[in-house]
């Protein structure tokens, strides 16, 4: 039997003024901690994750917390993103505020992320730029490894300027668990998904004393439940730190495209030189190995629909069949346009032809503007993102807590539901008919017993060839040249 969600997965309704307002309060009461926990030191209980102090992995610096009353520890990364502003930050998290850009925000960064959903946007601006917080109530389910069952989460976010001790610009991406919010209900007996809590978490950017460099804190205190001990869960649990370092390369990348999408608007339109691509005008899609993405944008003028194209993992994308590629001694990134009228709808289809040998999938950026006969123009983001195929599934390692416990394949799915007046409901379809999801949530004892049986031979094959190599490097090889000890990791 193939595993499936239901598209009618919560049963969603308004929220009232006041239900709204009291999340509001509740999540701006975590802001003072979070700006607290990033200038905090040793005397606060802060200790390095590893053996040496300062403890740096990948350019981030990792500390660990242990909190009173919490079995886990609080784990907090830092690093620093030069040719970046506050301003800039907050725009960016302001702009995930619809199913479609979580879930590709998720999907890009954690590997084990099944799908995500926005459920509730309690407040957000008129723009992303004025000074309206953020707040929104959110759902996601993580894939977990082995026989385990799969984690999800429910949370309340909460986006927002702040000023730190120094008085300098901060802003803070705060995000806590929530219990009484009895619309996301649990689903360990339906599903088999056993609901994780998310304790103290976010990301913290703030200003530094080098200008056009920031740093991005990255706390995060995660519990997820179950019958995984605590002391395993601590073990792995700094890794989640090195989420500052994944945020901190994608945002240089990011920098790099606008660099390169600017380059080519002023190249072509010397005259518009004030022109400039803003980051939250600028869409992302995942387009997976032999797969195809749909973007669907609409025309608000009459005019010429451009669309500036930059794939990244690789050096070129299929758009609505003709091949585009980055042109790499200039860097300028291809372009296609097509005659549109007011209101028409265009959907750009995106393909990756990479070889399905290794399930590579490939991050499409790309800005699309109508230009009219007038001479003005018009951004298009997208705002729907299609469902891929069912063959869609995505092995990119990560770092992700339940990932390094054991390592396991994350199958995908895209579907969504933008609309803001009305709440968000997940429209999730878990790819049919793969047996590994099958394993994954109704693991049938004669399977759980093979994989242990595998496991079992693996790790008796891998220690009989160390023992083999040990007695050929003590015995056959010259100038004391010492035998290694190999590692075996068996999936159980």
């Amino acid at each position: 039997m193939a595993f499936q969600i239901d598209d009618d997965l919560f049963k969603l309704s308004p929220l009232s003024a006041a239900r709204k307002s009291a999340y509001i309060e509740q999540a701006k009461s975590w802001l003072p901690a979070m700006i607290n926990a990033v200038e905090e030191t040793e005397a606060d209980g802060w200790k390095p994750c590893g053996m040496t102090d300062p403890t740096i992995t990948n350019g981030v610096t990792l500390c660990k917390k242990v909190t009173e009353g919490n079995p886990v520890v609080m784990i907090r990364g830092q690093t620093i993103i030069p040719n970046y502003s506050v301003a800039d930050a907050l725009s960016s998290q302001k702009s995930i505020n619809t199913s479609a850009r979580l879930r590709n925000g998720l999907h890009a960064n954690d590997p084990m992320n099944i799908d995500s959903s926005v459920l509730h946007v309690l407040q957000k601006g008129e723009s992303l730029t004025d000074d309206t917080p953020l707040a929104q109530i959110v759902w996601a389910v993580f894939q977990a490894p082995g026989p385990i069952w799969a984690r999800d989460f429910c949370w309340l976010q909460y986006v927002d300027t702040a000023k730190d001790s120094k008085g300098r610009e901060a802003m803070v991406c705060a995000c806590q668990s929530i219990d009484d919010f009895e619309q996301c209900h649990n689903l360990q007996s339906s599903h088999k998904f056993v609901r994780g809590n998310i304790c103290t978490t976010g990301y913290i950017y703030t200003e530094t004393d080098i200008p056009g460099e920031i740093m991005i804190t990255y706390v995060v205190q995660v519990d997820p439940k179950g019958s995984i001990p605590k002391f395993v869960v601590n073990l792995v649990a700094a890794g989640q730190g090195e989420n500052a370092g994944r945020v901190r390369d994608t945002t240089i990348g990011l920098n790099a495209i606008l660099k390169k999408f600017n380059r080519s608007i002023q190249d072509a339109e010397p005259t518009k030189a004030h022109a400039r691509v803003r980051p939250i005008d600028v869409s992302s899609s995942l387009v997976y190995a032999n797969n195809t993405c749909t973007e669907t944008c609409e025309a608000e003028e009459d005019g010429v629909l451009e669309v500036l194209i930059h794939p990244t993992n690789g050096d070129s994308i299929v758009c609505n069949g003709e091949d585009y590629s980055v042109d790499k001694s200039t860097g300028v990134p291809p372009s296609f346009s097509l005659d549109v009228v007011k209101g028409q709808k265009v959907e750009l289809v995106f393909k990756n032809k990479s070889s399905a040998m290794f399930k590579k999938f490939k991050q499409v950026w790309w800005y699309g503007r109508v230009k009219t006969s007038s001479g003005s123009e018009r951004s298009i983001p997208a705002h729907t993102l299609s469902p891929l195929s069912n063959s869609t599934r995505n092995k990119k390692k990560g770092k992700g807590m339940l990932h390094k416990i054991a390592k396991t394949i994350s199958p995908k799915s895209k579907k969504d539901n933008n609309s803001f007046e009305t709440p968000q409901k997940p429209e999730i379809k878990i790819v049919e008919k793969i047996k590994v999801v099958e394993k994954l949530v109704h693991p049938e004892t004669s399977e759980v017993a093979k994989a242990y049986q595998k496991g079992f031979a693996t790790g008796i094959a891998c220690i009989v060839i160390a023992i083999l190599m040990q007695y050929v490097y003590s015995n056959f090889l010259s100038g004391g040249v010492g035998a290694g000890g190999a590692k075996v990791e068996v999936q159980e």
